[in-house]
């Protein structure tokens, strides 16, 4: 079995732009150990690379 799974760090910056709304950029490096199908590479390790953008809103989009 894997021990280590895998393993994450994230940095993020956020900015009010209004009261109802913020905008929030940040970064994500992530590390997963697979196991790989061939018995001379027990295992392989993958490194990804996430940029995510959100926007984020109060608005009363039920309220009618």
């Amino acid at each position: 079995g894997n021990i280590f799974d895998q393993n994450r760090a994230f940095a993020g910056v956020g900015r009010k732009l209004t009261d109802t709304t913020r905008v929030e950029l940040g970064f994500m490096e992530q590390t997963l150990q697979r196991r790989h199908a061939s018995s001379a590479t027990p295992q392989v390790w993958e490194n990804n690379h996430t940029i995510t953008l959100w926007v984020i809103s109060k608005w009363p989009f039920g309220k009618g």
